[in-house]
């Protein structure tokens, strides 16, 4: 049996952190809960005041990719909220680099200062959970993002009295500074609130949405202004202290497929198992999330384009010969079979069975 590997980056209550290999644009954050990098179920994306919790025990040093984070809040705000009272209405667009972002913001009930009113007429800023949220292309140049079908608006929302215009303020509970609070940056626990101004944005924008940010330099910083296209590090937070994050078995296993699956006839099944063991890292994974990671490791190669960083990667497929279909069915279960406990890799054997009835079906 091959050890695992303990990381070792804990919060003051236990639970582990990590940071996901690579850096991702806000558009690609977007597809990392069905990615199978990891398990939406053990781990989450950080969030701001688990960012503070990190600085407090030390850890966050250790998940530094590039210097700041996308967190798992999702803020947005009217243009020119700084200044006046503006619902948060139906829908805000963001415009960057030409390309429209808009969030369509559902008409469900909220509670506000102990009163109940409709979430397009609340004032202030809206938090939604990254994970209730989805994103659609409609074209080249415009893109939708929507709740979940299963979002729930008693508690997948919130509107926030944020500091406006960028000042000090002391914290709610979730970390976010406050504009009934204000501070000064001598107060230790004061946190500084960054928002865009109204002319702060492109033309044809009519608000901001994305993920806060938190950053190594300015700690104490709270970002909601973030660019789209630049790209940040992601870390993962353990949901419970009881389930240490690890180097997997599987990806280690991948690692040395060479002498667990020898003499195979097509030699690009060794290189694809070493990159597909840098995606797992130490990711805690299901059967369909080693699936998954599968099909868009393949999607990746066959387009020449990191998924998950846009950067470019060698293409190890362009020397074989048979269709990505044919790779994911022919090697899939084999690789898995190999380097997966067999219950697991029985379960991933019917989820391509299931995906080649599929692709059958189409055929015909």
């Amino acid at each position: 049996m091959v050890a695992t590997v303990q990381v070792n980056n804990k919060l003051p209550d236990g639970r582990q952190m990590r940071a996901l290999k690579g850096t991702f644009t806000q558009r690609q954050v977007f597809t990392l809960h069905k990615s199978g990098l990891f398990v939406p179920a053990n781990e989450g994306i950080m969030s701001v005041k688990e960012h503070d919790q990190s600085i407090q025990s030390g850890a966050y040093p250790s998940v530094n990719v590039n210097n700041w984070w996308r967190t798992g809040e999702y803020g947005f705000y009217p243009k020119g909220f700084e200044k006046k009272a503006i619902p948060l209405g139906a829908e805000l667009i963001y415009v960057e680099g030409g390309i429209s972002r808009i969030l369509e913001i559902p008409d469900v009930p909220i509670k506000v200062n102990g009163k109940t009113i409709g979430l397009r007429q609340a004032i202030g800023m809206g938090v939604i959970p990254l994970e209730k949220l989805e994103i659609r292309d409609v074209d080249e140049t415009r893109s939708v993002v929507s709740v979940t079908s299963d979002f729930n608006p008693t508690t997948d929302v919130e509107v926030v009295d944020i500091m406006r215009p960028r000042a000090w303020g002391l914290v709610d509970a979730k970390g976010r500074p406050l504009k009934s609070k204000p501070s000064n940056e001598n107060v230790p626990d004061a946190r500084y609130s960054y928002v865009r101004h109204d002319n702060e944005f492109d033309e044809g924008s009519t608000g901001w949405h994305g993920s806060f940010a938190r950053d190594v330099y300015d700690r104490r910083v709270v970002f909601a202004n973030s660019v789209w296209s630049d790209d940040s590090g992601v870390a993962l937070v353990g949901r419970e202290a009881t389930a240490p994050l690890v180097e997997t078995e599987i990806a280690q296993k991948l690692r040395i497929l060479r002498t667990l699956l020898p003499n195979q006839r097509n030699e690009v099944i060794y290189p694809f198992a070493d990159a597909l063991a840098d995606r797992l890292g130490e990711s805690s994974l299901s059967p369909k999330g080693f699936v998954n990671a599968v099909k868009l490791l393949l999607l990746d190669f066959s387009r020449g384009i990191d998924g998950y960083t846009g950067k470019p990667i060698s293409n190890l497929l362009a020397s074989y010969p048979f269709t990505f279909e044919t790779f994911y069915i022919l090697h899939t279960k084999e690789i898995a079979h190999a380097v997966c406990r067999p219950e697991f890799a029985q379960q991933v054997e019917l989820l391509v069975r299931k995906d080649i009835e599929v692709m059958m079906t189409v055929k015909h």
